[in-house]
């Protein structure tokens, strides 16, 4: 999938247009992806029911992991014994679990709920978002309903307080938020901030719902491409690469600070 966005760049390099100061702009899209990568990091700590830190520590740590193959999945599972190992309960981390990624898909559905009414984004595309969005209103509303229904499966987990579910879901909306404020400012062909905020939120909804890429690569990519048709491949293909380059830029800050986190939390001193 990766030789495939090369080859569609690389055969058209000479159409691809860049927004101006790209310098400031891709600095800026650091500083909001980071942003975004913090806020996610907050939905998982409340979920867990854990300190802050404890949660910077722990999704800053396994972020490597979403850029293997179902690596949503894979950093799922990193988190979980990551936390385990720095004292979350077990009862808390298995019924975090799978709320964490409905949070995630929750929060990015209302990101991308402004591409129902603003620009004209294919028919599929507005169909994945209706759905998400009716399904993030529902699970805000009454997704106490959900967890006592998964909770009732297990033996001795707690359910998760109603109000945690709900700022589990608004941390995911600014962590979409923040990814995709930082695409806007590198795009530079939509003239509204709005459409190419909540067009990149879409793509990465689709991207995430397809699990078996990592990071939703190359799917996030085609989603972007059909929804601005008018523009050039290249550009739309260069812009979404640009960003990915961006996030992991942030993402490496972000993992520095974990492993110093982590260093401290796991010191002999605190051992004992």
């Amino acid at each position: 999938m990766l030789a495939l966005l090369a080859w569609v760049l690389l055969t058209d390099l000479d159409n691809v247009v860049l927004a101006n100061a790209m310098n400031v702009r891709f600095g800026l899209a650091v500083v909001l992806g980071l942003g975004g990568l913090l806020a996610a990091s907050m939905s998982w700590a409340t979920l867990i029911d854990s300190p802050v830190r404890y949660g910077i520590a722990s999704f800053g740590a396994t972020l490597p992991i979403r850029h293997l193959p179902l690596g949503g999945l894979g950093q799922l599972a990193g988190l979980s014994g990551f936390s385990k190992a720095m004292g979350a309960s077990d009862i808390h981390i298995a019924r975090a679990a799978p709320f964490f990624l409905v949070a995630a898909a929750a929060g990015a559905s209302l990101a991308a709920s402004p591409i129902l009414w603003v620009g004209d984004a294919p028919m599929w595309m507005r169909l994945v978002v209706s759905l998400g969005v009716v399904g993030a209103i529902t699970f805000v509303l009454r997704g106490n309903w959900l967890m006592s229904a998964v909770v009732s499966k297990w033996r001795g987990v707690d359910s998760i307080p109603p109000l945690n579910l709900r700022m589990a879901v608004f941390w995911s909306f600014l962590a979409m938020f923040g990814a995709a404020a930082a695409f806007s400012v590198l795009f530079p062909i939509v003239g509204s901030h709005l459409e190419a905020m909540s067009g990149l939120s879409a793509a990465w909804l689709v991207g995430f719902v397809f699990v078996i890429a990592p990071g939703g690569l190359g799917v996030r990519e085609a989603a972007l491409v059909s929804l601005w048709p008018e523009i050039e491949t290249s550009t739309v293909v260069a812009a979404a690469l640009t960003h990915r380059f961006s996030t992991l830029v942030a993402e490496i800050v972000l993992f520095g600070l974990s492993w110093r986190l982590s260093k401290a939390f796991m010191s002999p001193a605190k051992t004992e």
